[in-house]
């Protein structure tokens, strides 16, 4: 993670938990995530990407030709910031509620090659490739029991939507993957209304097509696919506004 990134989270975790201490009059000494929420986190990201590569044109000897990987991929890793923001219900010992993230992200992959790689037979070359992701976001559904009066223990799932940047020699192409994710989460209060959570999650991406990658081209001479899957861990505050 960037030093001013990081620099700007710890700002604003500060910021939200100066106002906790000040004594903001919706404050309140109830159960982690009961209410409407906001926090702020730091994580890690890791993950396998995975690719397909078909020969479209038939003019070329390269018709009808597939690259791709039949098992595994390549490893994805790096750091990521951003937000949660949520609501919940408690009902007794069990708990229910919905959540939305945002997280900025500079994972990435890079592959180099001093030989270049023919594609065509119209000098498409690559010598290296790189993806990138810009951020991920979705909704989930959280369902949980807590443990003791102060602590939340709970599962989610929903959808996770990613951003990517794809490089390669001579040029580059944003495109989007999503996927179904799971996860679990424990959070457990510290202050009044403010909470510590930690998050693992999980998401498998369906193969997205990639549009246009320099001289690859989705049409008419080749088709490009990337897929994969991620794991995200994540730790920040959580602050809860007693709304119901």
């Amino acid at each position: 993670m960037k030093k001013g990134n990081f620099r700007a989270l710890m700002g604003a975790v500060a910021l939200l938990a100066s106002v906790v201490l000040a004594g903001a009059p919706t404050a309140h000494a109830g159960a982690p995530g009961d209410g409407v929420y906001l926090g702020f986190f730091g994580g890690y990201t890791s993950g396998i990407v995975s690719g397909e590569v078909s020969a479209n044109s038939k003019s070329t000897s390269y018709a009808g030709t597939t690259a791709k990987f039949n098992d595994g991929g390549l490893g994805l890793v790096g750091g990521e910031y951003g937000a949660w923001l949520g609501a919940g219900k408690r009902m007794g010992p069990l708990y229910a509620g919905i959540d939305l993230d945002y997280a900025s992200s500079d994972a990435k992959i890079k592959l180099s090659s001093t030989t270049a790689v023919d594609l065509d037979d119209y000098g498409t070359d690559i010598t290296e490739i790189s993806a990138d992701v810009l951020y991920t976001t979705g909704p989930s559904g959280r369902v949980g029991v807590y443990i003791n009066e102060n602590t939340l223990l709970t599962a989610k799932a929903g959808i996770q939507l990613a951003r990517f940047e794809a490089k390669t020699t001579g040029g580059s192409d944003k495109f989007y993957g999503g996927g179904p994710r799971y996860g679990v989460s424990m959070e457990s209060t510290v202050l009044d209304g403010l909470a510590v959570r930690i998050e693992w999650l999980y998401t498998d991406y369906d193969a997205a097509r990639v549009a246009s990658l320099g001289t690859v081209d989705s049409s008419p001479n080749s088709d490009v696919k990337i897929g994969g899957s991620m794991h995200q861990s994540r730790a920040g505050l959580v602050y809860t506004l007693d709304l119901f």
